[in-house]
Protein backbone atom coordinates (compact mmCIF):
# COMPACT_ATOMS: atom_id res chain seq x y z
CA UNK A 1 0.00 0.00 0.00
CA UNK A 2 2.82 2.40 0.90
CA UNK A 3 4.54 1.61 -2.39
CA UNK A 4 1.34 2.36 -4.29
CA UNK A 5 0.95 5.66 -2.46
CA UNK A 6 4.57 6.51 -3.25
CA UNK A 7 4.05 5.82 -6.96
CA UNK A 8 0.88 7.91 -7.01
CA UNK A 9 2.63 10.76 -5.19
CA UNK A 10 5.54 10.65 -7.63
CA UNK A 11 3.16 10.65 -10.59
CA UNK A 12 1.24 13.58 -9.14
CA UNK A 13 4.48 15.51 -8.58
CA UNK A 14 5.56 14.97 -12.20
CA UNK A 15 2.12 15.96 -13.46
CA UNK A 16 2.24 19.18 -11.47
CA UNK A 17 5.82 19.90 -12.55
CA UNK A 18 5.21 19.33 -16.25
CA UNK A 19 1.48 19.69 -16.67
CA UNK A 20 1.63 23.45 -17.12
CA UNK A 21 3.87 23.43 -20.21
CA UNK A 22 1.17 25.11 -22.22
CA UNK A 23 1.64 25.34 -26.04
CA UNK A 24 1.51 28.51 -28.10
CA UNK A 25 -1.70 29.60 -29.81
CA UNK A 26 -2.76 31.00 -33.20
CA UNK A 27 0.28 30.06 -35.31
CA UNK A 28 0.09 31.97 -38.60
CA UNK A 29 2.38 32.02 -41.64
CA UNK A 30 1.88 34.48 -44.49
CA UNK A 31 3.94 35.00 -47.63
CA UNK A 32 3.32 37.62 -50.27
CA UNK A 33 4.86 39.54 -53.14
CA UNK A 34 5.42 43.26 -52.89
CA UNK A 35 5.17 44.84 -56.34
CA UNK A 36 6.66 47.26 -57.12
CA UNK A 37 9.60 47.03 -56.57
CA UNK A 38 9.41 43.24 -56.55
CA UNK A 39 10.25 41.74 -53.16
CA UNK A 40 9.37 38.35 -51.66
CA UNK A 41 8.16 38.66 -48.07
CA UNK A 42 6.90 36.48 -45.21
CA UNK A 43 5.68 36.73 -41.63
CA UNK A 44 5.46 34.00 -39.00
CA UNK A 45 3.73 34.91 -35.75
CA UNK A 46 1.80 33.39 -32.86
CA UNK A 47 0.07 34.22 -29.59
CA UNK A 48 1.61 33.40 -26.19
CA UNK A 49 0.43 30.31 -24.31
CA UNK A 50 -1.99 30.37 -21.44
CA UNK A 51 -0.35 31.44 -18.20
CA UNK A 52 1.45 28.62 -16.39
CA UNK A 53 1.15 28.38 -12.62
CA UNK A 54 4.23 26.22 -12.12
CA UNK A 55 6.63 26.97 -14.99
CA UNK A 56 8.35 30.15 -16.15
CA UNK A 57 8.15 30.97 -19.87
CA UNK A 58 11.56 31.96 -21.25
CA UNK A 59 10.94 32.03 -25.03
CA UNK A 60 10.06 30.01 -28.12
CA UNK A 61 11.75 27.46 -30.40
CA UNK A 62 10.96 27.71 -34.13
CA UNK A 63 11.25 24.46 -36.10
CA UNK A 64 11.49 23.73 -39.82
CA UNK A 65 10.63 20.10 -40.61
CA UNK A 66 11.38 19.17 -36.96
CA UNK A 67 14.84 20.81 -37.13
CA UNK A 68 15.40 23.67 -34.70
CA UNK A 69 15.92 26.90 -36.62
CA UNK A 70 15.86 29.62 -33.97
CA UNK A 71 15.19 30.41 -30.32
CA UNK A 72 13.49 33.75 -29.81
CA UNK A 73 11.83 35.68 -27.01
CA UNK A 74 9.54 37.49 -29.45
CA UNK A 75 6.18 36.49 -30.86
CA UNK A 76 7.25 36.14 -34.48
CA UNK A 77 9.85 36.61 -37.18
CA UNK A 78 9.64 38.18 -40.61
CA UNK A 79 11.68 38.78 -43.72
CA UNK A 80 12.03 42.50 -43.15
CA UNK A 81 13.00 44.23 -45.35
CA UNK A 82 11.81 41.65 -47.83
CA UNK A 83 13.92 39.49 -50.13
CA UNK A 84 15.44 41.72 -52.75
CA UNK A 85 16.73 44.20 -50.19
CA UNK A 86 20.38 43.79 -49.23
CA UNK A 87 19.57 44.52 -45.57
CA UNK A 88 17.05 41.74 -44.97
CA UNK A 89 16.81 39.56 -41.86
CA UNK A 90 15.38 36.04 -41.41
CA UNK A 91 14.84 35.72 -45.17
CA UNK A 92 16.90 32.54 -45.21
CA UNK A 93 14.07 30.91 -43.27
CA UNK A 94 12.20 30.55 -46.58
CA UNK A 95 14.88 28.34 -48.15
CA UNK A 96 16.94 25.14 -47.72
CA UNK A 97 14.57 23.53 -48.43
CA UNK A 98 12.09 25.94 -49.93
CA UNK A 99 9.10 23.68 -49.10
CA UNK A 100 8.68 22.77 -45.45
CA UNK A 101 6.41 22.52 -42.44
CA UNK A 102 7.00 24.69 -39.41
CA UNK A 103 5.91 24.68 -35.79
CA UNK A 104 6.72 26.63 -32.65
CA UNK A 105 7.08 25.34 -29.10
CA UNK A 106 6.98 27.31 -25.87
CA UNK A 107 10.19 27.01 -23.84
CA UNK A 108 10.03 26.97 -20.05
CA UNK A 109 12.50 27.31 -17.19
CA UNK A 110 16.26 27.77 -17.33
CA UNK A 111 16.64 24.14 -18.44
CA UNK A 112 14.62 24.98 -21.59
CA UNK A 113 11.92 22.36 -21.22
CA UNK A 114 9.63 22.51 -24.26
CA UNK A 115 5.90 22.28 -24.59
CA UNK A 116 4.22 20.13 -27.17
CA UNK A 117 2.78 21.82 -30.25
CA UNK A 118 -0.77 21.49 -31.49
CA UNK A 119 -0.52 23.42 -34.73
CA UNK A 120 1.80 23.66 -37.73
CA UNK A 121 2.04 25.75 -40.88
CA UNK A 122 3.33 25.00 -44.37
CA UNK A 123 5.54 27.04 -46.66
CA UNK A 124 4.67 26.01 -50.25
CA UNK A 125 7.94 27.40 -51.64
CA UNK A 126 7.04 31.06 -51.36
CA UNK A 127 10.50 32.30 -52.23
CA UNK A 128 10.18 30.67 -55.65
CA UNK A 129 6.54 30.52 -56.60
CA UNK A 130 5.37 33.95 -55.47
CA UNK A 131 6.45 36.96 -57.41
CA UNK A 132 4.24 36.65 -60.47
CA UNK A 133 3.07 40.15 -61.27
CA UNK A 134 -0.17 41.12 -62.92
CA UNK A 135 1.35 40.83 -66.41
CA UNK A 136 2.25 37.17 -66.06
CA UNK A 137 0.31 33.99 -66.62
CA UNK A 138 1.27 30.95 -64.49
CA UNK A 139 -0.38 28.58 -66.98
CA UNK A 140 1.14 30.05 -70.12
CA UNK A 141 3.42 27.10 -70.96
CA UNK A 142 3.29 23.33 -71.07
CA UNK A 143 6.05 20.84 -70.26
CA UNK A 144 6.14 17.50 -72.06
CA UNK A 145 6.94 14.91 -70.96
CA UNK A 146 6.73 15.64 -67.25
CA UNK A 147 8.27 13.72 -65.52
CA UNK A 148 11.19 13.37 -67.95
CA UNK A 149 14.52 11.58 -67.88
CA UNK A 150 16.58 13.16 -70.67
CA UNK A 151 14.77 15.94 -72.52
CA UNK A 152 11.64 18.01 -71.93
CA UNK A 153 9.97 20.37 -74.38
CA UNK A 154 8.49 23.60 -73.00
CA UNK A 155 5.93 25.21 -75.29
CA UNK A 156 4.50 28.69 -74.80
CA UNK A 157 1.51 30.54 -76.22
CA UNK A 158 3.52 33.73 -76.13
CA UNK A 159 6.25 34.47 -78.67
CA UNK A 160 9.42 34.70 -76.61
CA UNK A 161 12.19 37.13 -77.46
CA UNK A 162 15.50 37.17 -75.57
CA UNK A 163 13.90 35.39 -72.60
CA UNK A 164 15.66 33.58 -69.74
CA UNK A 165 14.69 30.23 -68.23
CA UNK A 166 16.01 29.45 -64.74
CA UNK A 167 15.76 26.07 -63.02
CA UNK A 168 15.77 25.77 -59.21
CA UNK A 169 16.10 22.66 -57.09
CA UNK A 170 13.91 21.94 -54.07
CA UNK A 171 16.35 23.88 -51.85
CA UNK A 172 15.73 27.08 -53.76
CA UNK A 173 19.17 26.96 -55.40
CA UNK A 174 19.67 27.84 -59.05
CA UNK A 175 20.99 24.75 -60.87
CA UNK A 176 20.59 25.68 -64.53
CA UNK A 177 19.90 28.73 -66.66
CA UNK A 178 19.20 29.26 -70.38
CA UNK A 179 19.44 32.76 -71.86
CA UNK A 180 18.60 34.43 -75.17
CA UNK A 181 15.54 32.23 -75.75
CA UNK A 182 13.26 33.15 -78.67
CA UNK A 183 10.28 31.44 -80.26
CA UNK A 184 7.50 29.25 -78.90
CA UNK A 185 9.55 26.20 -77.88
CA UNK A 186 12.36 25.50 -75.43
CA UNK A 187 14.33 22.26 -75.32
CA UNK A 188 15.38 21.59 -71.74
CA UNK A 189 18.18 19.02 -71.45
CA UNK A 190 18.74 17.19 -68.20
CA UNK A 191 22.52 17.75 -68.36
CA UNK A 192 23.38 15.59 -65.37
CA UNK A 193 20.81 16.96 -62.93
CA UNK A 194 19.87 14.38 -60.29
CA UNK A 195 16.35 13.02 -60.17
CA UNK A 196 13.85 14.99 -58.14
CA UNK A 197 11.47 17.94 -58.05
CA UNK A 198 12.47 21.21 -59.77
CA UNK A 199 10.89 24.58 -60.36
CA UNK A 200 11.36 26.80 -63.39
CA UNK A 201 10.91 30.51 -63.89
CA UNK A 202 10.59 32.11 -67.32
CA UNK A 203 11.54 35.79 -67.45
CA UNK A 204 11.25 38.26 -70.32
CA UNK A 205 11.88 42.02 -70.27
CA UNK A 206 12.78 41.75 -66.56
CA UNK A 207 9.28 40.42 -65.78
CA UNK A 208 8.31 36.93 -64.67
CA UNK A 209 6.29 35.51 -67.54
CA UNK A 210 5.47 32.22 -65.86
CA UNK A 211 6.59 29.65 -63.28
CA UNK A 212 6.07 25.92 -63.13
CA UNK A 213 7.31 22.66 -61.69
CA UNK A 214 8.85 19.60 -63.29
CA UNK A 215 10.11 16.24 -62.17
CA UNK A 216 13.26 14.49 -63.35
CA UNK A 217 13.21 10.72 -63.12
CA UNK A 218 15.85 8.05 -63.64
CA UNK A 219 13.41 5.74 -65.42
Amino acid sequence: MKRLLFILAAFFTLAVAHGQLNPIKNLQFNCYYQYPPGLNCFTLNWSPPNTSLTDSLVGYNIYRNDTLYLFTTGLGIACNPCIGDTNHTYCGFMYNPAWFYMHVTAVYNQSHIESAYNDSAYNPGCGLIIGINENSNPSAFTISPNPFSTLAIIRTDHLLWNATLTVYNSYGQQVKQMKNISGHEIKLQRDGLPGGLYFIRLVQDNKTYSVGKLVITDH
